[in-house]
Parts: C-alpha cells; sequence; structure tokens
C-alpha cells in the first residue's frame, strides 16, 4: 500500500525530486546506449567498405570514425578485387 501511495504522491507531483532525478538518469543511459549503437553501426559500415554512408552517418549522429575514409575505400578495393579480376572504382 506505501508504495502505491508513493506512485500516486509522484505521478500528483508532490515528491522529492527522486522521480526526476530517476527520469535524467534513463535519459543518460539511453544517450550511452545510442552513442554505443552508432558506434557500433559505424564499426559494421567501415568494416564492409561503405564508406560515403559511413562518414555521412558519423556527421548526421556526431560520431567520430575509427578510421580514415581512404582506409575504408582501400578495404572495399582489394575486397573486391579478391572476388573479381576487376578491382571496384
Amino acid at each position: 500500500m506505501a508504495n502505491l501511495t508513493a506512485s500516486t504522491a509522484s505521478m500528483a507531483g508532490a515528491n522529492d525530486g527522486t522521480a526526476a532525478a530517476s527520469v535524467a538518469a534513463g535519459k543518460g543511459a539511453e544517450k550511452g546506449t545510442n552513442t554505443l549503437l552508432n558506434q557500433l553501426v559505424l564499426a559494421y559500415m567501415s568494416h564492409n567498405g561503405f564508406s560515403k554512408t559511413a562518414e555521412t552517418f558519423a556527421k548526421q549522429t556526431g560520431s567520430a570514425l575509427r578510421e580514415s575514409i581512404e582506409s575504408i575505400v582501400a578495404r572495399q578495393r582489394m575486397w573486391c578485387g579478391c572476388r573479381s579480376s576487376v578491382v571496384c572504382e
């Protein structure tokens, strides 16, 4: 019953700030998760040779590429060269 009363008081706005702190902590955790997810997506795109997409994604999300665009393009060219006799452009 005490939990129900505390929840009702919190919903009515009569709390001591712990609910606001909890929401703020949740948003901080969400931001960290988004940053981690963005880095994972960038690593995938970089590793698989999606240089232009990775560069655009990094700019839009404010993330940093961990390697140069030239390195990504070079890996893409090597990968394409291994798959066929023609090197990708």
